[in-house]
């Protein structure tokens, strides 16, 4: 099943305008300047903010009909979602956080656990389980965030700019992390960036959003050689 967005959204003066099919297995890049609309695209798919128009839909079930009325709530939904900072609980375990999505689905407190255990192990990230988050470096905790993800096993994977602001000595080991997160799921993956090395990293196809507006997608090649505006040459110029 697939997910497929068609939408628009309001923050604001803001307006943003977006459409998108994703497969599973298939990780969908966006980029675009800031403020582009980037962020308020995954936090719609994900539930955090209501469209005013459109649908949005994986597969038969329906997460937002403006039309019907309906938006399910973001814990109904099956998504897994990395914000730009892990967004961790300071006061739990690398081990308690990575259970938090499955504990607020209503999961056995084992069940939890041990599902939180095997997601810090896929992304290396075992030898932290009993660590605060507190005392957890960037790196360290975008790991705990990948596996608290992960671990509730989703169907839609959204990740909004999850390498941003990490050293560059710790970014390749994370985004080797963040690889075989994305494999673990084989869900449809939405990644949003602003650098050109990890967007062509993990995807193949791309959307660029200028002022919260599609103004273009394809393939590296296709946007490197027929650009659609300035930002679009100047983002895919060093490919």
């Amino acid at each position: 099943m697939s997910l497929h967005a068609d939408f628009t959204a309001r923050r604001d003066e803001f307006v943003l305008s977006f459409s998108a099919l994703v497969a599973p297995g298939e990780t969908l890049a966006i980029v675009g300047e800031s403020g582009a609309g980037k962020t308020t695209t995954l936090r719609s798919i994900a539930g955090l903010l209501a469209p005013q128009g459109g649908r949005i839909a994986f597969g038969e079930t329906v997460w937002f009909d403006a039309a019907a009325r309906r938006n399910l709530a973001a814990p109904a939904r099956d998504v897994g979602m990395v914000f730009q900072r892990g967004a961790l609980f300071a006061h739990m375990s690398a081990l308690e956080n990575a259970a938090f999505g499955l504990r607020a689905m209503g999961r056995p407190a084992r069940e939890a656990l041990e599902r939180a255990a095997a997601a810090l192990a896929t992304v290396e990230a075992t030898h932290l389980r009993s660590k605060r988050a507190s005392d957890l470096s960037g790196g360290e905790s975008q790991r705990v965030a990948l596996a608290r993800a992960i671990a509730v096993r989703p169907r839609v994977l959204l990740l909004d700019e999850p390498l941003t602001g990490l050293d560059a000595r710790i970014r390749e080991p994370i985004r080797e992390a963040l690889h075989r997160a994305i494999q673990a799921t084989s869900a449809a993956t939405i990644l949003v960036t602003h650098e050109l090395k990890e967007a062509t990293h993990f995807s193949r196809r791309f959307i660029v959003l200028e002022a919260g507006r599609i103004v273009q997608s394809g393939d590296v090649e296709t946007l490197r050689k027929r650009p659609a505006t300035p930002y679009v040459a100047a983002f895919f110029r060093a490919t």
